[in-house]
């Protein structure tokens, strides 16, 4: 079975669908797209050569910044962004960073990156939610990595790698100048799908 995220409303039907897997014998999958894309592994393994370096994950979708647009997304993703949008970098986290809520130690905002907003959706209901967020996630076993998600932010991802000293030293971009070709044959096909659909 493959599952869209977040997989399921709760934690605890969630586990309940692993328990009735396993009683059947049946592989569950998560579409966590973004932990087998080039530049999360070209990220890490430039990570891998700069000792003390930092990683930062940055995710981006292309709704307008206006309340119509935003309220919109923010009803048809009721959920909330870390549960929608930025649930592909959390999956990160605890898939190559150590990241569980058992080993966390710290969690730092950027509270000059981040911004929440309470904004009427299509039905007149009113929804609050992250139209942008960023923040530095430290373990207990060491290991430190951000995140920022930006709903306006365009429509590609990418990953940084910075030097002790906090300097840029490397980046990598979803999708690649190889990807943009197929991107833009897609987008010409679908005209109507979110752009970044195309790009995991």
């Amino acid at each position: 079975i493959y599952l869209e995220k977040p997989g399921a409303p709760t934690v605890k039907e969630l586990e309940e669908m692993m328990e009735c897997a396993e009683k059947a014998g049946i592989e569950v999958l998560m579409g966590y797209n973004k932990n087998v894309c080039k530049y999360v592994r070209k990220t890490r393994e430039f990570a891998e050569t700069i000792p003390g370096s930092h990683v930062t994950f940055v995710s981006n979708n292309a709704y307008e910044n206006t309340p119509e647009s935003l309220g919109e997304c923010f009803e048809r993703n009721a959920e909330g962004m870390l549960k929608n949008m930025a649930i592909h970098e959390l999956a990160l986290l605890v898939s190559f960073y150590d990241v569980s809520v058992e080993n966390i130690e710290s969690v730092v905002a950027d509270k000059d990156f981040s911004s929440m907003q309470t904004l009427p959706g299509p039905s007149g209901k009113e929804f609050t939610d992250f139209d942008k967020i960023k923040f530095t996630i430290k373990t207990k076993t060491g290991k430190e990595v951000s995140v920022a998600a930006d709903r306006c932010g365009g429509t590609d991802s990418y990953a940084t790698v910075t030097d002790t000293n906090g300097e840029e030293v490397f980046r990598y971009w979803m999708p690649d100048e190889e990807d943009k070709i197929a991107v833009e044959k897609l987008q010409a096909k679908y005209p109507t799908a979110m752009p970044y659909f195309f790009t995991q």
